[in-house]
């Protein structure tokens, strides 16, 4: 369940919010919230089409609404190993939520660890696999040999089952500095990657203010931000993580018939060893190494040596989850917020409109949701 208070926003709907509240600007410069400002600049740092919300977990950035944040970040002290990692998750999970357990499986790394995991440990009669013919093609070695006709599945495209709890791979790649190979391999950054992340950031926005901003930033993480690529895995796992843990609650309405959904990657632990190993996210620029210690515990699982060597990161979107309403009557695109029932307010003319319409469809139900 989603706590109550404003979940997600997108730039537009945020914009109006703003200007509601009497707040004017372009761009996130809004007077009397400068740290947006800057984590939106830092944002624009790492991507010229900022993809999810900025919601800085630390709670120290001042935000015009009451933002509930998922799992308020706590630096680690903790030295603990991946395999353990994943095994506590699993025991957590299972502890605190009832069987079945639905696993999203696309076949892409994150995804894949997370049911290796739950195969490791939990009676596999518990175990249901929501997969598509996207997964299978994606890796059809583990299809073949662990999955067909040895444990239950269901395609993704059919209605939601009752009870159970429903377990995604979301999450995942904030905890491996949300990398792709497009941004790898841009010719500048490859020149700066490994280089102090100050040379950067000067280069691309040199403003006094903002680098006075960036340096508290990178210090709320009480460890050493050095590069640029730890720069970056930091403020993804800071600030975007909730971004991507809302990710399923947005895309798939849930019912009654989903009574709960659980990201498997969204806890302490797996930041815990993010944390403590960012050197073993990536080996320098090679692709193939990305994940690494993901795909060894599963080549432990499985003994495939070539998922093991080749498999790199693409873009799994087989499984999206149940579509547990056919008629749809909101934009999903653009939701202003989420409440802890799971309901989208909307207007006729999101995401825009006027001041007045705004105190007649909105106000005597949502104040509570903005600051005084």
């Amino acid at each position: 369940m989603i706590s109550a208070g404003i979940q997600i926003f997108d730039t537009p709907n945020f914009d109006c919010v703003l200007n509601l509240h009497g707040v004017v600007g372009k761009n996130y410069n809004y007077q009397g919230y400068p740290e947006l400002y800057h984590l939106y600049s830092i944002n624009k740092i790492f991507s010229g089409k900022p993809w999810g919300e900025i919601v800085d977990r630390s709670g120290c950035t001042a935000y015009p609404f009451k933002l509930k944040i998922r799992l308020p970040w706590t630096a680690p002290s903790e030295v603990i190993d991946l395999d353990t990692v994943c095994d506590r998750t699993v025991q957590n999970i299972i502890a605190a939520n009832s069987a079945p357990y639905y696993i999203y499986w696309s076949g892409g790394i994150d995804s894949h660890l997370t049911l290796v995991s739950f195969l490791r440990s939990v009676d596999h009669n518990d175990i249901v696999v929501l997969l598509s013919e996207g997964s299978i093609v994606e890796n059809p070695y583990f299809y073949e040999n662990f999955i067909k006709n040895k444990l239950q599945t269901m395609d993704s495209k059919l209605s939601s089952p009752p009870g159970g709890t429903h377990i995604t791979g979301d999450c995942g790649d904030t905890i491996w500095a949300i990398l792709d190979e497009s941004f790898l391999n841009n010719p500048t950054i490859r020149n700066y990657l490994y280089r102090p992340w100050r040379e950067y950031f000067i280069k691309i926005n040199p403003d006094p203010d903002f680098l006075q901003y960036c340096e508290q930033f990178m210090s709320r993480s009480r460890r050493e931000i050095t590069t640029l690529f730890e720069a970056r895995w930091w403020f993804y796992l800071l600030c975007k993580s909730q971004s991507k843990a809302v990710y399923k609650h947005i895309t798939v309405l849930l019912d009654s018939g989903i009574v709960n959904l659980v990201n498997f990657y969204e806890n302490t632990l797996f930041e815990n060893w993010s944390y403590m190993n960012t050197d073993k996210i990536i080996n320098g620029f090679d692709w193939k190494t990305y994940k690494w210690p993901a795909k060894e515990i599963i080549y432990n699982f499985d003994q495939n040596r070539d998922y093991l060597v080749n498999k790199s990161k693409g873009f799994s979107n087989h499984v999206i989850g149940y579509k547990v309403v056919r008629n749809l009557t909101i934009n999903l695109d653009m939701p202003l917020f989420i409440t802890d029932t799971n309901e989208r307010p909307t207007l006729s003319t999101e995401p825009f409109f006027s001041a007045a319409e705004y105190r007649q469809q909105y106000y005597s139900n949502y104040q509570h949701l903005f600051q005084s």
